[in-house]
């Protein structure tokens, strides 16, 4: 017959050890949690920019009318974004994110999403105030195609400084 003796502090170590597991089980279920909150209100947020920019353009919006019409507090809008330019671009990249820019079929469904929210995406497109969106679409898609075309390559690019040499111009002769 086998007897096993613990010691007292093992025992207590283990139920420590048993509290810690559930304390890190606990706070990773909080952040998932939180994260998920977070994710749904930057989203209650777009969606009631997209039905506000159904009837008016960007520029006639104010963030308090926005904040609002979706029923949050001022405070609660500018955690999420810095103003509501930030949320159109927030919007933008959310969309285009999902959009596999090589894949015709993935180009394809991203175009017609774009489609059916056509008028939030023109009245965005139309907006030349600050930020405007087209100057982050060329950029993500710059960005994007870079890193793509990088992959594909396999290859390494080193920006080149651009000589007068290159530019052509209608006053040439």
């Amino acid at each position: 017959m086998l007897i096993l003796f613990y010691p007292k502090d093992l025992t207590f170590s283990i139920y420590k050890i048993i509290i810690l597991i559930e304390s890190l089980t606990l706070l990773k279920f909080c952040k998932k949690r939180v994260m998920k909150l977070a994710e749904r209100t930057k989203i209650w947020i777009a969606d009631k920019m997209k039905e506000l920019m159904k009837t008016k353009p960007l520029d006639k919006i104010r963030v308090t009318e926005l904040c609002r019409f979706a029923e949050i507090e001022r405070p609660t809008f500018y955690y999420h974004f810095k103003d509501k330019y930030d949320l159109v671009a927030w919007i933008f990249l959310s969309d285009a994110y999902d959009t596999d820019v090589i894949s015709a079929e993935s180009a394809a469904k991203g175009m017609a999403k774009m489609r059916q929210e056509f008028i939030f995406y023109k009245r965005a497109y139309d907006d030349v105030s600050q930020n405007a969106l087209w100057q982050y679409m060329l950029e993500y898609f710059v960005k994007r195609y870079e890193l793509i075309a990088k992959e594909k390559l396999n290859v390494v690019f080193q920006p080149r400084a651009v000589s007068k040499d290159y530019i052509v111009t209608d006053n040439e002769e």
